[in-house]
C-alpha cells in the first residue's frame, strides 16, 4: 500500500453501537448519495429540522440538514472533504463544533435519518482518561471564544459558496 487510504474513510468514536446491517446500510448509502458528498452523518439527531434528499430503504434515508448536528460519533469522509477539513482553523473548536459550521469550510454535508449508528452507549476511554474534566470544559475562556464565533459567523455568515 502506498501509505495512502482508499476512500471513503468511515470515522467512529470509541464509545458507539454498530448496527448488525452497517455494512448493506454502508453499500446502499454510496449508491444512493448525490455525487457532491463531502461528509455524511451516520450518528446523533438533528435539532433542528432537515429535508429528505433521497429514501435509502426500509426507514431510513439521506438527508440534508437546517442545522447539522453536533457531535462526531460516526461518519463517511471523502478525501476531498477531508481537504476542505483541513483547512479550518485549529484551536478554537473542537471538530464537531466545527463541522457544524460546515458551509463556512464549503463541506457539502448529508446524514442519515434515522442515524443507523448509535452514540454513547459504549463506556468511553476519553471519560476514564481525562478525569471528569469533559464536563467542565464550558469554562469562562470557552463562552469567551463561543461568544466570538458566533459575533464572526453573524458578521460573516457561512454559505455554502466560501
Amino acid at each position: 500500500m502506498s501509505g495512502v487510504l482508499p476512500e471513503p474513510v468511515l470515522v467512529l468514536e470509541d464509545d458507539v453501537g454498530l448496527p448488525e446491517d452497517l455494512t448493506d446500510t454502508v453499500d446502499r448509502l454510496l449508491e444512493t448519495l448525490p455525487h457532491d458528498w463531502d461528509i455524511v452523518h451516520l450518528s446523533g439527531f438533528p435539532k433542528r429540522g432537515y429535508s429528505l434528499v433521497t429514501p435509502l430503504g426500509g426507514d431510513r434515508a439521506v438527508v440534508s440538514y437546517g442545522r447539522v448536528p453536533h457531535g462526531t460519533g460516526a461518519y463517511l469522509l471523502r478525501r476531498k472533504g477531508a481537504e476542505k477539513m483541513l483547512r479550518m482553523e485549529p484551536g478554537i473548536f473542537a471538530i464537531d463544533q466545527s463541522l457544524a459550521r460546515y458551509a463556512r469550510f464549503g463541506l457539502t454535508t448529508y446524514g442519515v435519518f434515522p442515524p443507523p449508528i448509535q452514540r454513547d452507549c459504549l463506556p468511553s476511554r476519553i471519560d476514564a482518561i481525562d478525569g471528569g474534566r469533559r464536563h467542565r470544559l464550558k469554562s469562562f475562556g470557552w463562552k469567551i471564544r463561543n461568544l466570538m464565533q458566533k459575533l464572526a459567523d453573524r458578521l460573516n455568515p457561512p454559505s455554502l459558496h466560501d
